[in-house]
């Protein structure tokens, strides 16, 4: 296709994801687009980086300059696979740049979040809904002797009622610590009044994804059915969330007890300088169990931050997958490329043989246009990838569970097993091709010409 034909499609893509707003349909049709746009651009490319591979080695050996110029004499039949391998490839750097950003993202997140030592619950977690813990066992806990400072959590389901719509929420009533207060991951509103507004009472905090479905911002009203009627109050803050994509509400202590009636259903335990948080977590667990007959699970930060990180890590293994159905992508395209130039270009090989080149000559001219191919495709697939990282993790993301990233970062390990994945691909697909070109008997190969 002419070049020109890449501008269309390029603007449709930028437009559509320019105006995706919730539309997740759109997004997708806007990564299509784009998509689009690249397989039109990769056989330009293609035949670029052959031109200049061909000026690189031209003062070489009549087999490696025979290596570029037969690769370019062979780019309209090397375009469809060319182009699959770039997409392939691509994929895999693109969804690598969105997982290990989102990673990242979520391990900073966590120690925002989570800045107590030392965490109680019912088992099911701390950012789990569960039941109330037995007053004598929270008795029991806070009057621990390496216990500084505790926060408390209140968190039940609430039917909340927005400009932007209705819908069941947990509801998190929290009696903060200055730590807490101070280190929460806000986003709009995080100045002195809004990070205040837990304790004064003067509004309530929102998650990112609610205020992003919701359309909230700071200052609008939220109406909570309570059991005493309907409270209206007022976002004085948004706040990073990467634990429901629904989103929820957080609330003070006063108020939730006020309002909502709901027990104390998480601990957050802040220890005394030189506490080991593992040792407290131990005596807190013995001390709960010695209180009352409920099971209560405390762990230490750590400990909660090293397991929700390997849950993340076996979500995301099946990226591995990915990288397979690249290489099983990459190694069919290359094979049935040179299976068809294999019937096309017999007579030339057969020339080759006839004037004195050896098998071992056909078979490192054919692998080396594999090479050339392979790296080719891992260059061109590197933009493309960073690319798409950046559309998954700013677009498709964001509409999808209406979290933003801290920061997309691409992982430069990923860069380098796709170029890696790219050629060795190639060579691996170019392995049988070379084996019967190099087998062809000259005259047999003539006659049929």
């Amino acid at each position: 296709m002419p070049l020109a034909w890449a501008l269309p499609a390029a603007a449709v893509g930028a437009l559509l994801l320019a105006t995706t707003g919730g539309r997740l349909a759109q997004a997708y049709l806007g990564l299509l687009a784009v998509l689009v746009a690249a397989v039109v651009v990769v056989p330009h490319a293609f035949a670029g980086l052959v031109a200049v591979a061909g000026c690189a080695v031209a003062r070489s050996g009549p087999f490696v300059r025979y290596v570029a110029r037969g690769t370019a004499a062979a780019k309209d039949h090397l375009a469809l696979p060319v182009a699959a391998m770039v997409l392939a490839v691509a994929t895999t750097i693109g969804i690598a740049t969105l997982v290990a950003s989102f990673r990242g993202s979520v391990a900073g997140w966590l120690g925002q979040v989570l800045p107590a030592d030392v965490y109680a619950s019912v088992p099911g977690g701390v950012e789990e809904r569960g039941a109330a813990i037995e007053p004598a066992i929270v008795a029991a806990l806070v009057t621990a002797p390496d216990v500084a400072a505790v926060t408390t959590y209140r968190r039940s389901t609430v039917r909340v009622r927005a400009a932007g719509g209705e819908d069941d929420l947990d509801v998190v009533g929290v009696q903060p610590t200055p730590a807490l207060v101070a280190g929460w991951p806000l986003l709009a509103g995080d100045d002195a009044n809004g990070r205040a507004a837990l304790a004064s009472g003067q509004g309530v905090w929102v998650s990112e994804p609610l205020a992003f479905r919701w359309r909230l911002a700071v200052g609008d009203r939220l109406t909570l059915a309570t059991g005493r009627g309907p409270v209206e109050v007022a976002v004085a803050a948004t706040y990073r969330d990467y634990s429901k994509e629904r989103g929820e509400v957080i609330t003070g202590d006063a108020f939730c007890r006020e309002h909502l009636g709901a027990g104390i259903t998480a601990l957050g335990f802040e220890v005394r300088p030189g506490a080991d948080p593992r040792a407290v977590a131990a005596e807190l667990q013995r001390r709960a169990a010695a209180a009352a007959p409920q099971a209560v699970q405390v762990q230490a930060q750590r400990d909660i931050r090293t397991t929700s990180l390997a849950i993340f890590d076996r979500t995301f293994a099946i990226t591995g997958v990915m990288r397979l159905l690249c290489l099983g992508v990459a190694c069919v395209g290359i094979y049935a490329a040179f299976g068809a130039l294999q019937l096309e270009r017999g007579r030339e090989v057969g020339l080759l043989r006839a004037l004195g080149a050896r098998p071992l000559h056909i078979g490192s001219v054919v692998l080396g246009q594999t090479a050339l191919l392979g790296a080719a495709t891992g260059v061109m697939a590197v933009p493309l990838g960073v690319l798409l990282g950046q559309l998954l993790a700013h677009v498709v993301n964001r509409v999808s569970f209406g979290w933003t990233l801290v920061a997309v970062e691409v992982p430069l390990l990923a860069v380098f097993e796709a170029l890696a994945l790219a050629l060795g691909a190639a060579l691996l697909a170019g392995v049988a091709p070379a084996w019967r070109f190099a087998r062809m008997r000259p005259v047999e190969v003539l006659r049929e010409a």
